[in-house]
């Protein structure tokens, strides 16, 4: 069990408050908090999940950030909060949402996340080991899966810096690069560089919560010119025609429900291209969203013209020139919405770092 007076301070650091004081109790200490809810500086967090999930706290209004925390740290009933609160039940669910919008996230994530996040209270005890996150769902087999399906696919650890430490800031491509292969099943090798591990790492530590609910992820089918190839499944590999492009895609699902999963993520310069503007007057259908980092986006839902297929497409325009599509449509033609939505696509946003 963890002590009350540390249980207080982890909290305190999660609304981004002052220490308690000593014999300070739960509700009284929320209270004062909210009365004066000045905002404290803290040191920027070596995990950028850790660190992108403490800023997207502090852009919560007070009570949002007090009633997602009372819920998904503290695990109070919604009444609880309320009573702590001084307001309506329905109020509290209508801040935890609110929260929840503004955070991106789902309640699993957010659960796995408050946690991780809380560690890095300035307690007294020695300080935790920096383990990578992983959603509180995912199961042992499932692990052991990845693990195995990394090791088959040369990425080694993704919680490893090896990437990183060869990884070098976007890049002036070489006007005498070649094209080169995509990733097959049997041969993902020839197309990795650095920057491609990087990408899958990035997706792997995300995937618990961009494609919660979906077990059975598989290779997705490409037509080439020896016919078609299965690309291994969330796998970035360098784009042929675009060297500075990178490529993922998935089978999500299976039989007529499956779907295909695409991921196209680049680099634009701040400085040198126009901003991108979302949801332009001829998409009729359009959802706009700014993050709390300063990324910015939109989901399109559209008919594509000649198949009249349906597809929703995530675009994404990130502070430090990621440049991000994420499109889902059924593998068989059909108009039925695919089944990464608005909120789902929305996950991805703030998933890669070029």
């Amino acid at each position: 069990m963890v002590p009350a007076d540390e249980q207080l301070t982890r909290l305190a650091f999660l609304l981004g408050a002052p220490g308690p004081a000593p014999e300070t109790d739960l509700g009284t200490f929320v209270r004062e908090w909210l009365a004066d809810p000045r905002p404290q500086a803290g040191e920027e967090l070596a995990e950028p999940e850790a660190e992108q999930l403490r800023r997207g706290l502090g852009a919560l209004a007070p009570r949002q950030r007090a009633a997602v925390v009372l819920r998904y740290w503290s695990a109070l009933p919604v009444a609880g909060v309320a009573t702590i609160l001084e307001t309506p039940e329905d109020t509290v669910e209508l801040e935890s949402d609110a929260a929840l919008d503004v955070l991106a996230t789902d309640e699993e994530w957010l659960v796995a996340g408050l946690a991780r996040l809380a560690g890095y209270a300035p307690v007294d005890e020695p300080e935790p080991e920096r383990r990578r996150w992983r959603s509180a769902g995912v199961s042992a087999g499932a692990l052991v899966v990845a693990g195995v399906l990394a090791a088959l696919l040369g990425l080694g650890d993704t919680g490893s810096r090896t990437a990183d430490d060869e990884w070098s800031a976007p890049p002036t491509v070489p006007a005498t690069m070649q094209p080169m292969p995509a990733p097959a099943v049997d041969d993902p090798a020839p197309s990795f560089d650095n920057r491609s591990r990087r990408l899958t790492a990035q997706l792997a530590a995300a995937r618990a919560r961009v494609l919660f609910g979906f077990e059975e992820i598989e290779p997705a089918a490409v037509n080439g010119p020896g016919g078609q190839v299965l690309w291994a499944p969330l796998v970035f590999h360098v784009a042929g025609d675009t060297p500075d492009l990178y490529l993922a895609m998935a089978t999500l699902g299976s039989g007529r429900d499956a779907t295909v999963l695409k991921i196209d993520v680049g680099y634009r310069n701040p400085g040198a291209y126009p901003r991108y503007a979302p949801c332009p007057q001829f998409q009729q259908v359009c959802s706009y969203r700014r993050f709390a980092d300063g990324t910015y986006g939109s989901v399109v839902v559209f008919d594509e013209p000649v198949s009249d297929q349906a597809i929703n497409r995530l675009t994404v325009m990130r502070p430090d020139g990621t440049y991000l599509h994420v499109s889902n449509f059924y593998r068989e033609r059909r108009s039925d919405p695919p089944p990464l939505g608005t909120a789902e696509l929305f996950r991805f946003a703030t998933v890669f770092t070029y």
